[in-house]
């Protein structure tokens, strides 16, 4: 009686020892999946919708006047209460503002302007910032997530989307992404 209650529980181990493993790799399966999701972000979208946002010192911005202006602009999408990760980035949008030539705007969701208006001034945040407060031209670009950055051409085509590059080896590796779309 004792072996087979013994049999009983190896077998019972077993299983659950199985179901464990299976559960594990599962797991390990749906976070690889979600990792490559944040490296590689996309977009439902394939070309700028119109809009309409004003910066913070009230001067329009509208998605026409943007395309206009440059042959490539970097979007950089954020919201402050996210973006402590973000400005790691403040010297690689200056390196691409300065050497690439592309027009860097950040479109920033937050309910509270003069808040809004104090960090961008305290973190010297040098391109301008326009305010979405009800997040409706991020919710236009089908972004779930931010802070992001997505390129643009004249024509309005997305050419890139990318979210945030913290240490030096992911930026450089993201100014190699940028300078292959620039020499197209």
């Amino acid at each position: 009686m004792k072996s087979r209650y013994l049999v009983g529980i190896i077998i019972l181990q077993v299983v659950i020892n199985f179901l464990l493993l299976y559960k594990n790799y599962s797991l390990k399966k749906q976070i690889k999946e979600d990792i490559d999701i944040l490296r590689n972000p996309t977009l439902q979208i394939k070309s700028v919708p119109d809009f309409i946002l004003y910066d913070l010192n009230g001067v329009r911005y509208s998605s026409q006047e943007i395309l206009s202006n440059s042959p490539y602009t970097l979007l950089v999408f954020f919201s402050p209460a996210d973006c402590a990760s973000c400005l790691y980035e403040k010297e690689l949008w200056k390196r691409i503002s300065e050497a690439q030539k592309v027009k860097i705007i950040g479109i920033a969701r937050h309910m509270d302007k003069r808040e809004l208006r104090d960090w961008v001034e305290n973190t010297e945040i040098f391109f301008p910032v326009l305010y979405d407060v009800e997040s409706k031209v991020i919710k236009e670009f089908g972004i779930s997530k931010t802070p992001l950055k997505v390129l643009i051409d004249d024509m309005g085509e997305i050419l890139m989307v990318d979210d945030v590059r913290i240490t030096l080896s992911e930026q450089e590796e993201f100014i190699k992404e940028l300078n292959k779309i620039l020499r197209r």
